[in-house]
């Protein structure tokens, strides 16, 4: 079975060149402002990006085709990007710098999809700011590890190269693990995909939608021992301390910890129920679409809930 989320991944590097177009007078905010310097940093462990329903899909959060920014006065910008969908041609690509802390955007840009000649603004942006990119500060070249002084380190898993078997572990200075988690989100609202032609996630399909999904880690250090872990192609941006544990999770409601193979088991399974479901359905309905994916997603939906509020319950 072939890896959604690494396809996804593969995608957004391949569209990393497009993404970042000239200023859009109507689209940009005002300049970050530098009277706060961090650290310490403000009591806020976790951002859900803003990202309009129109968008359809292959958006980047701080992942590979994005980025998580410094600044001079300790400011982390999350960069955002997606894919909007419009008549006539290929779509266009927004992209944008969001304030971690403060929860607000602060520089949107818009271009068209395939142009690539447009980077100066964006580059200027960065650069007259003093704006360092935290990912290239990562230890590891591969982005996936995080040494801290003491010798311990985090990195990234995926086990099962597919969907649900991404994690985060812990290795103390020895090298032994000390906690090991994949990071599920489910949303309220319903994220589309779009099948691009060039980029399809799944053959023979022109949309997918999903409202659970493994959050596929980016991950990078601040200056108070936590890090920031990105969702990639997920809409959120998690702030961990060193033993991976984050007040955000319980105040979202929406993420969910638990072990990669436990995570694994369960989209296998529910994968599984979904073949079960549509084999009797095209029993009795002709010209059925093909919805594995969908069922999948409101079966996982369903789980993922229900252990989230065991999760919270417990951790009360």
């Amino acid at each position: 079975m072939k890896s959604i989320s690494l396809i996804l991944n593969s995608a957004l590097l391949a569209l990393g060149v497009i993404l970042f177009g000239s200023l859009d007078p109507a689209l940009a905010a005002e300049k970050p402002a530098a009277n706060k310097i961090y650290p310490p940093y403000p009591d806020v462990w976790g951002r859900e990006m803003p990202i309009p329903k129109e968008a359809t899909g292959l958006f980047s959060v701080g992942g590979p085709s994005s980025g998580v920014y410094e600044g001079p006065d300790g400011q982390i910008l999350v960069e955002v990007n997606y894919w909007q969908s419009s008549a006539g041609d290929g779509g266009d690509l927004t992209n944008y710098f969001y304030d971690f802390f403060s929860g607000r955007v602060v520089k949107k840009w818009r271009t068209t999809f395939g142009d690539n000649s447009k980077i100066k603004a964006r580059r200027t942006f960065l650069e007259t700011n003093r704006y360092r990119r935290l990912n290239d500060v990562v230890n590891d070249p591969n982005l996936d590890k995080i040494r801290l002084p003491d010798g311990s380190y985090f990195d990234i898993t995926n086990d099962y190269k597919s969907m649900y078997s991404r994690g985060i572990r812990r290795f103390n200075a020895a090298g032994q693990v000390q906690a090991h988690w994949a990071v599920l989100y489910i949303s309220q609202r319903t994220y589309y995909y779009h099948n691009h032609p060039h980029f399809p996630l799944v053959a023979g399909r022109d949309f997918l939608h999903f409202r659970s999904l493994e959050v596929t880690p980016q991950l990078v250090p601040l200056r108070d021992d936590t890090f920031l872990m990105t969702g990639g192609q997920r809409p959120v941006a998690i702030r961990f301390r060193e033993d991976i544990t984050s007040p955000y999770i319980r105040r979202s409601g929406n993420i969910l910890l638990i072990e990669p193979k436990k995570a694994f088991k369960m989209f296998r399974e529910s994968w599984q129920q979904a073949v079960n479901i549509l084999w009797r359905l095209r029993k009795q309905i002709q010209n059925l679409p093909e919805m594995d994916q969908e069922i999948v997603d409101e079966l996982m939906h369903s789980k993922i809930k229900r252990l989230i509020n065991q999760q919270n319950g417990e951790n009360k």
